[in-house]
């Protein structure tokens, strides 16, 4: 399990160094906080959003998964971009654990 935590904590020093990866971090609260909290009065003061409340919580679920599913994907990229992948192939991580962190 420390194995799993020292990468996360190196992936997580990869999406700081990167600004666009930050704002992919940010924006997944944003995006819940405005269903939460301005989509319920925005039905309040617009009925004719009503029926479409289902559709945009499905949106703001699904927008949220892939915003992080980015960040990974972006991180892979830059890691084989930097040929640091190649070193996951020596390091004592077992596939079940790369994949666990990932």
């Amino acid at each position: 399990m420390s194995k799993i935590w020292s990468l996360a904590i190196v992936d997580f020093k990869l999406i700081f160094r990167d600004s666009s990866l930050r704002l992919f971090l940010i924006l997944p609260v944003v995006l819940f906080g405005l269903i939460v909290y301005v989509l319920p009065i925005m039905a309040d003061d617009y009925p004719q959003l009503a029926p479409y409340l289902i559709i945009f919580l499905m949106v703001g679920v699904i927008e949220n998964t892939q915003a992080f599913c980015f960040i990974n994907s972006m991180v892979l990229v830059d890691e084989k971009e930097n040929n640091i992948a190649i070193v996951y192939g020596v390091t004592p991580l077992s596939k079940f654990q790369y994949l666990t962190s990932r």
